[in-house]
Parts: structure tokens; C-alpha cells; sequence
């Protein structure tokens, strides 16, 4: 009778355990599509992009091209940081407190240019929209793990 106890435990947490946990699923398919963005060339990321935007915001012949320009500048942008950044890390050589701060002063004042050139190309309503989309994004990308901009405010809320 022990044996046969001994062995439906055994049994049922090696069945436990071969369960895939339901966050599994949707973390695969994170990775596959980051995968695949990574794999796009820089026109195809911006093509997808507008197209996106187009959907959402409904844009002119107009507005598709000037954000379709913006679009393939980011991408060459994110490029060309990846690749610096690889190359970086190929070294082994870590930034200094000053590089990472010019870093993301660098990056900030890129975000300030997105968003001027946006609402710039956009009608009112239309930048209403994509700056709710922008903000639901970044509290998406908050929930995965990734570092908040007002990191030490939102700690000291808790």
C-alpha cells in the first residue's frame, strides 16, 4: 500500500510539474515577436509602424509619408544603437557614470523631437490619441519588469 501511495505521489507531481503555467504561452510569443522585429530591416519596422498608425489614427496621404520618414530614422536609429551597443559589450568594457548619463539625456532628447515632429503631422484629435497609445505603452512595458523613467517617485509611493 505504501509503494502504491509513494508512486500516485510521484506520479501526480511529475504531472504538475510538466504543466505549463498560463504566463508560458503569452512569454513565448513575446520572444517570437521581438525575434521577428529584430529579423525586419529598418523599412520594413517603419512600413508595419505606419501602417499601424494609419489603422489607429486614420492618417492622410500626407501624414503616412512624413511618419513613414520619421519612422525609417528611428529604425536606423535603434540600429545603429544596437549595433554600438554589441559592439560595447563585445569589449566588455562598461560605460562610465558620464557616458550613461549622456545616454539617456541623448535619448530623452530624441523622445522631445518625436514628439514635436508628431504633433507637428497630426490634427489635434490625432495626437490625443497616439499620445494615450504612447502612455499606455510605456505603463505596458512598466508592468514587464523594465525600469520606469520616475523609477524612485513611483518606489516611494509604495
Amino acid at each position: 500500500m505504501k509503494k502504491i501511495m509513494l508512486l500516485a505521489l510521484v506520479f501526480i507531481s511529475i504531472n504538475a510539474f510538466a504543466q505549463e503555467k498560463k504566463g508560458d504561452h503569452q512569454r513565448k510569443n513575446q520572444k517570437e515577436m521581438h525575434m521577428q522585429k529584430s529579423d525586419l530591416t529598418p523599412e520594413q519596422q517603419a512600413t508595419l509602424l505606419t501602417k499601424r498608425l494609419t489603422l489607429k489614427l486614420d492618417l492622410s496621404e500626407t501624414q503616412q509619408k512624413e511618419i513613414y520618414d520619421l519612422n525609417v530614422t528611428q529604425a536606423f536609429d535603434r540600429l545603429a544603437d544596437r549595433e554600438a551597443m554589441k559592439k560595447a559589450k563585445e569589449t566588455g568594457k562598461k560605460p562610465t557614470e558620464q557616458e550613461r548619463y549622456d545616454r539617456m539625456v541623448e535619448r530623452l532628447d530624441k523622445q522631445i523631437l518625436i514628439k514635436n515632429q508628431m504633433k507637428s503631422i497630426l490634427k489635434s484629435d490625432q495626437y490625443a490619441v497616439w499620445e494615450k497609445d504612447m502612455s499606455q505603452h510605456k505603463r505596458r512595458g512598466q508592468k514587464r519588469g523594465e525600469k520606469a523613467e520616475n523609477g524612485p517617485e513611483r518606489e516611494s509611493r509604495s
